[in-house]
Formats: C-alpha cells, structure tokens, sequence
C-alpha cells in the first residue's frame, strides 16, 4: 500500500500589538507581530509591517524561515520623528508562499489605534507682538518714579529750609 502525503502550504500572521499606544513625534512605538506556520512544509516569507492614517508607509520587512507548526514573535521599531500628529493603525502582512491556498489569515491590523501626537516645545524665544505697549507702560512707570523723587527732594529741601530759619 503507498502513503500519500498531502502538503500544506500555510502561513498566518496570529497577532500584532503595538506599545505604546500614545506617543510624541519622535518617540518610538514597538511593534510585535506572532506569525505560524499552519502547513505540513518549512516555510520561507517576507513579512512586511505598515501604518496607515491619512497615508500609508512600510514600518519594516523581515525574511522568517518557519518549520511547520512554529510559531515566532518579531518586535519592528516604528520611529515617529516626521509622522504629523494623527491617528494611525498598524496592519502586519505576510506575503503569500507558492502553493499557498489560504491566504485570509496572512494579514493582522490592530484594534487599537495608535495616537501620534505633537512633540512639546522644549526652549526656544519668545517673541512679543505688540512691545510698543510694553514701551509706553515703562516710559509712564518712568515717569512716576521721576516725578515722586522729585517730589521727595522738593519736600526735603523745604523741611530743611524750614529748620534753618
């Protein structure tokens, strides 16, 4: 009697999970995305992880090599230092393998979005709009103190005058 082997080729992207899920330009959410491999054969695949809001980019790519059965957690770094502040989903997708039937499992996009927000102003000047009024508050303020010492030395030259009589 002969065997009959039945090969399956069968990758799935199980999960991703970004963390953090808030973050300031410039800081980095790491992202870690579960493959396996559902077939009966060693698998070789590019697995490819993106964000997408108002547009779409590649975070990063990697060649995984799965015997059939294993699974493997990969951990992709997304730097947000040119992202505008938005909302943003991230999708991890396996590219299909040759003789791959069932390929609905091969992408995973995240529930839980991913806020970039506006990076804080650290140091910088501060520049005054209007420093005419500034200007003229001091020129009276100025003035005031002026008109008071004069006053002040008017009064004591006449209480001194007033004693040397």
């Amino acid at each position: 009697m002969a065997t009959v082997k039945i090969v399956v080729h069968d990758i799935a992207v199980v999960s991703q999970v970004p963390n953090p899920t808030t973050v300031y330009q410039g800081g980095i959410v790491t992202i870690a995305v579960t493959v396996r491999n559902e077939g009966t054969e060693t698998e070789s695949f590019t697995l490819r992880v993106y964000y997408y809001g108002d547009l779409e980019c590649c975070v990063g790519q990697e060649v995984v090599d799965l015997l059939p059965g294993e699974s493997r957690t990969l951990y992709f770094e997304w730097y947000t230092a040119n992202i505008p502040p938005g909302t943003y989903y991230i999708d991890a997708r396996a590219l299909p393998v040759e003789g791959e039937l069932d390929t609905d499992d091969n992408a995973c996009t995240s529930l839980a979005a991913v806020t970039v927000r506006a990076a804080p102003i650290v140091g910088g000047t501060v520049q005054i709009e209007k420093p005419a009024i500034l200007y003229q508050t001091l020129l009276v303020a100025l003035a005031l103190a002026f008109t008071a010492i004069i006053a002040v030395g008017v009064v004591t030259r006449a209480k001194n005058s007033v004693r040397a009589r």
